[in-house]
């Protein structure tokens, strides 16, 4: 017999990755201290468990649909647009999905979306999932074409499954129409210099590591349309909301809808607050980080909730985010940046609370 001592497994899962496809099994909750179990037993139980999963997914069978994949499915081609150059025609693919009319026509809430095309297995297990306001998906995948090779439609197997599978050959093809997609890769910061001579190809490490969260009790209400340029104010505005709708001590005293500068939506006090002075959902400034984090406080100070969340931060990016704690109106966010940048690990044990 071994004994084990303070042995807590919470919430692990096993991955066995084949093409970027995972199986989780959960193996022990909360496993009380000194727990006596045989050896062989523990490896009997696991090696059963395992086996059992596995088998479940290879059976995954496709859902019957009703109607013409390419009225919900949409093929295109990448096209990278830099300052500095441009890359026509890459070797990326893009797919956009139409989610509730995929699952309207499978008659289901939720799936495993499967793509075959001479390049492979291009897109692997993708979940589509009934989520509240998320109307389109987009994947991106390998086209297998050479840089600069221009097509106007793909050969491609879709299948679109109950669970995902760990295998997925070919099958009958149907021809696709294939649109132009401009991705413009810069944003905010300094200009990027050229890109290379061709963006390299989508490739899955099957060994690699696999992440998965999922944020809890997703709403439609805590993902707001963004009018031009009002990225900060709804970035601060979606998650008091997100936070209103998680805990019951917390609540924000303006309704979270799409809003300007000067009205009595919650985005449309914070643009307020920061200063985000436009009269246009089309055009107007953005915000620096000091603007942002100092009108997030103003706005909680203001109406009555200095007290009601602890406030910490990584990173200082290009916002001319000052280095170290930042108080404001009675308010703090403490600096926890390790050499100044954002680990995985704190968002995952702050916004998860995954360690």
């Amino acid at each position: 017999m071994i004994k084990f001592q303070n042995l807590i497994f919470k919430d692990i899962f096993l991955k066995i990755v084949k093409f970027k496809f995972l199986v989780y099994i959960t193996i022990f909750n909360n496993l009380r201290e000194e727990l006596k179990l045989n050896k062989k037993i523990i490896t009997a139980l696991f090696c059963m468990l395992l086996i059992a999963t596995t088998l479940s997914i290879v059976k995954s069978e496709p859902i019957k649909n009703q109607g013409n994949l390419a009225d919900v499915l949409t093929f295109g081609q990448v096209d990278f647009l830099f300052s500095e150059e441009e890359q026509k025609d890459s070797t990326w693919g893009h797919l956009e999905i139409d989610v509730p009319g995929l699952l309207e026509m499978h008659q289901t809430k939720k799936g495993y979306l499967n793509v075959y095309t001479h390049a492979g297995w291009v897109i692997q297990n993708q979940l589509v999932d009934d989520v509240e306001n998320m109307n389109h998906l987009s994947i991106y995948f390998n086209l297998g074409v050479k840089p600069g090779e221009e097509i106007r439609q793909i050969s491609a197997y879709v299948n679109f499954m109950q669970e995902p599978t760990i295998e997925f050959k070919d099958g009958p093809r149907d021809e696709y129409n294939i649109v132009a997609v401009e991705y413009n890769a810069e944003g905010l910061g300094p200009i990027s210099p050229a890109i290379p001579s061709y963006i390299e190809l989508i490739e899955f490490d099957p060994s690699g590591n696999t992440y998965d969260y999922t944020k809890p009790n997703l709403n439609a209400n805590e993902n707001v349309q963004c009018a031009y340029n009002q990225c900060g104010p709804m970035g601060v505005a979606n998650s008091l909301q997100y936070l209103e709708n998680r805990y019951t001590f917390f609540s924000v005293p303006h309704e979270h809808i799409i809003g300007l500068y000067g009205d009595d939506s919650l985005v449309g006090q914070l643009d307020t607050y920061m200063g985000r002075a436009t009269t246009s959902r089309t055009s107007g400034p953005g915000v620096t980080g000091t603007e942002m984090i100092e009108g997030k406080f103003q706005y909680l100070a203001d109406n009555g909730l200095s007290d009601a969340l602890v406030h910490r931060h990584q990173g200082h990016g290009y916002f001319n985010m000052p280095v170290g704690d930042h108080t404001h109106a009675g308010i703090t966010s403490y600096d926890e940046s390790v050499g100044g940048v954002v680990t995985f690990n704190n968002i995952t044990v702050n916004v998860y609370g995954v360690k």
